[in-house]
């Protein structure tokens, strides 16, 4: 019994394992063909699909994110505009309290 070297022995003599497996396969019938093209349409469908959900989602993060944004700039312009709080006057004993 040899041992396995990477390499294959055939009625040719010894080939490669980068040779192509499609040169053993039997060439594809029509029918197998439009298989072929019909489920790689699906998948791209369905990746199409996905993706137009992604991007509704994100546009529904986006508005999100812009109510937010709005919220948070009216209430700082309300803060900014509000007159300043009354300071009381300081007296010259800092630690005496008014009774």
């Amino acid at each position: 019994m040899a041992a396995f070297n990477g390499f294959r022995q055939g009625a040719s003599g010894p080939a490669s394992l980068s040779e192509t497996p499609d040169s053993e396969k039997p060439a594809e019938t029509p029918f197998e063909t439009r298989l072929q093209e019909v489920r790689e349409r699906a998948e791209l469908e369905a990746r199409t699909r996905l993706a137009e959900e992604r991007l509704a989602d994100m546009k529904t993060q986006m508005e999100e994110l812009r109510r937010q944004r709005d919220a948070w700039q009216e209430q700082a312009e309300r803060l900014a505009l509000a007159p300043p709080p009354k300071a009381e006057p300081r007296t010259w004993w800092p630690w005496r309290r008014r009774a």
